[in-house]
């Protein structure tokens, strides 16, 4: 079992807040929360939960001081909290990944809330995709339902992006809004092949111009290659498709 509590008002001997953070080998919503670690320069414990730490049922096996069992988890000083966006945004707060201004920063939220929706409808569609379907009526089934989803919530998404000038959602300075945009615009084109994102430029561009960040770009490249836990070029070339790096 892997233990994430470690007492109330645990501290290092410096003062300075110790981080946990637990979370699943394979990349999805804990990602963001790395890439801020990175950015802010924030030494933190990275606890990663491989399949075998999960328990039948599907709960992870963690004992923590939560109220929700759920993954990731974030620790500081022994104290626990969980729901990666909840997270997020404590973190985004901490460490300057926010406007400071209610009224933009209700902005980034909001591309936030678009990208956790479009991800809600579409996961279970990807993963059949991906992991499961063989059967040719049942994939064009899966494909249809896709380009349904994907186009409402990209254009939607691109619209936002050109509302305000700069290179991030909120102009110039990089927040955690594009970071959870970038991180799953990334997911999908991994999964769903790179042209998923051709119709978008502006979509493109701005993960683009996030991945290849010097603090970011090393970590995607081995974080990338966990997205099922599975190897996404092998499962690329079985499909004839080039996994080109947009990053590179």
């Amino acid at each position: 079992m892997v233990s994430c509590y470690v007492g109330p008002g645990t501290s290092s001997s410096y003062g300075h807040p110790t981080y946990r953070l637990i979370h699943y080998v394979s990349r999805g919503l804990g990602e963001p929360i790395r890439w801020m670690f990175s950015l802010a320069d924030v030494p933190f414990e990275d606890v990663v939960l491989w399949p075998r730490d999960i328990v039948p049922d599907g709960v992870p096996n963690v004992q923590c001081s939560t109220p929700l069992n759920l993954v990731p988890i974030l620790e500081e000083n022994g104290r626990a909290l969980t729901q990666s966006f909840a997270i997020g945004r404590y973190l985004a707060k901490k460490f300057g990944f926010i406007a400071n201004i209610p009224a933009v920063d209700a902005k980034g939220d909001q591309l936030i809330e678009a990208v956790k929706d479009c991800r809600l409808l579409s996961r279970v569609f990807i993963k059949d995709k991906i992991l499961w379907s063989t059967d040719e009526a049942e994939v064009a089934r899966i494909d249809a339902r896709l380009d349904e989803i994907f186009p409402l919530y990209l254009k939607l998404m691109e619209n936002m992006l050109k509302n305000y000038p700069g290179d991030y959602m909120l102009g110039n300075l990089m927040t955690y809004s594009d970071l959870v945009l970038a991180n799953w615009l990334d997911i999908w084109q991994i999964c769903l092949g790179p042209e998923l994102l051709t119709p978008y430029p502006t979509l493109r561009e701005h993960m683009i111009r996030v991945i290849s960040h010097p603090k970011i770009k090393d970590i995607r490249l081995i974080r990338a290659r966990s997205m099922f836990s599975f190897d996404y070029e092998k499962y690329f070339r079985s499909k004839g498709i080039e996994a080109d790096d947009p990053a590179e």
